[in-house]
């Protein structure tokens, strides 16, 4: 189990070290000029195999609706959300701005959800129920990855590379620490009822590597990619890696919550040895706006003091 993980782990990071690599490529001037544009497909991608993890994480219930609503619905969220790369200059006085390209798509989810009801309704329908799980996929997985495409548009092709890498980067090694802790030290449960492999032990592990994870984004890919001697104060930057981390964790938890009630383990086996899409993105994705809270309202960036 441990070499498949290790395996499927190493071919994650290439895959993404490429792909992260392209995208800056052509977000460049001199390329296509338009940041996020592989980004864009990636995250389409991603959503909609998500999505239909959710949708089965409780194979009982899945029987009980359609699917199709949902899984266009987090499309939608995800479409409208990348609509601002597709100008090579964004209107800066766009009153819509790049968030609200995200509650638009969450808007069309809702709609698409009540008007596949309305059609389909028979008396003894559970409306609320249906509804209700149709919309929380969208909302869930469309939104938060959503939230991906402004992180990647901050400033400029490179300083937006940076603001991702500072959420991929920071949780994914938060991740790692927490587990190798976790296996190596963990006696004190965390959560017993919940994840009885999460130890306190573990979070400790977790918070140290996502304070690492952040300080090395700052102050070595940053100034890397962007030419610039320090992206922020040490003490900013620790403060991001601490939060990211916490937030991680209640992401993490949130699935393993999601999971228990339809008794699945992994939520697939996409990844040998690392379980499904959600297992591998469960701690980003709520982790996305609260990045991007921090990039954009200035504790990082060009103008960090």
């Amino acid at each position: 189990m441990l070499k498949k993980r290790l395996i499927s782990a190493a071919i994650v990071l290439l895959v993404i070290a490429v792909l992260v690599w392209l995208d800056m490529l052509l977000g460049s001037p001199e390329s296509l000029g338009r940041p996020g544009v592989v980004l864009f497909g990636c995250c389409l991608v991603l959503g909609l195999m998500a999505a239909s993890e959710v949708l089965y994480f409780n194979p009982e219930i899945a029987q009980q609706f359609k699917h199709w609503p949902a899984m266009v619905g987090t499309a939608l969220v995800i479409v409208l959300a990348f609509v601002p790369v597709w100008w090579q200059q964004y209107p800066a006085d766009c009153a819509i701005g790049r968030l609200g390209w995200i509650l638009y798509g969450l808007v069309a989810a809702v709609g698409l959800a009540l008007i596949n009801q309305i059609l389909t309704w028979k008396p003894g329908n559970p409306v609320f129920d249906n509804v209700a799980r149709t919309i929380l996929v969208p909302a869930y997985v469309g939104v938060l990855l959503g939230f991906w495409s402004p992180l990647r548009a901050f400033h400029d092709n490179y300083w937006g590379i940076v603001a991702l890498l500072s959420l991929f980067f920071t949780v994914k090694l938060s991740d790692v620490m927490a587990f190798t802790v976790g296996k190596m030290f963990g006696k004190h449960k965390l959560a017993p009822n919940l994840s009885p492999g999460k130890t306190v032990e573990g979070a400790a592990g977790g918070l140290l590597g996502g304070c690492l994870g952040a300080l090395i984004v700052f102050y070595l890919f940053a100034p890397w990619l962007t030419g610039s001697v320090t992206a922020a104060p040490w003490w900013a930057v620790l403060v991001f890696g601490a939060v990211l981390t916490v937030v991680g964790v209640i992401g993490d938890l949130s699935v393993s919550l999601f999971k228990r009630e339809g008794g699945v383990k992994d939520s697939s086996r996409w990844l040998p040895g690392l379980g499904g899409i959600m297992d591998m993105v469960d701690s980003i994705l709520p982790a996305a706006p609260v990045a991007y809270a921090f990039w954009s309202t200035g504790w990082f960036g060009p103008l960090a003091a």
